[in-house]
């Protein structure tokens, strides 16, 4: 699709349709409005179901694995493919990663980490969030 066209889909009405839903209804929430186009609650939930059943085959093997996401990016472990992951990005880019856990020392620890490394900074699109 062309760009316009997405901005038409995401955002029939424009400025107004903005500010509406951003002050009531953060677009990462999992709230009644989330099925709305640019609205992301669903996929959060849906991404949350999926990392608890992969957490219930790892557990009882002493393995977990949690999403977690990093804002500002430089914040990240840094990969292989890290290079490629942060070109052209500003200081927005939020960088996720799944993070596994193979000893029941790292799994521990990696369940008292929190999903959130600067996503909670107040803005609207980071309310709600559960990872």
């Amino acid at each position: 699709k062309e760009p316009e066209e997405l901005v038409d889909n995401c955002v029939p009405g424009f400025i107004p349709q903005s500010i509406l839903c951003a002050t009531f209804c953060p677009i990462s929430g999992d709230h009644c409005l989330k099925w709305l186009p640019c609205f992301y609650g669903d996929w959060y939930v849906g991404l949350a179901k999926w990392q608890r059943k992969v957490n219930a085959v790892l557990n009882p093997k002493d393995m977990h694995a949690k999403l977690k996401t990093y804002k500002p990016f430089q914040k990240a472990p840094k990969s292989l493919a890290y290079g490629g992951r942060i070109a052209g990005k500003d200081h927005n880019y939020e960088m996720s990663m799944l993070e596994i856990a193979l000893t029941a020392a790292e799994s521990q620890k990696l369940m008292e980490e929190s999903w959130d490394n600067g996503v909670g900074d107040g803005c609207t699109s980071g309310i709600g969030r559960i990872l």
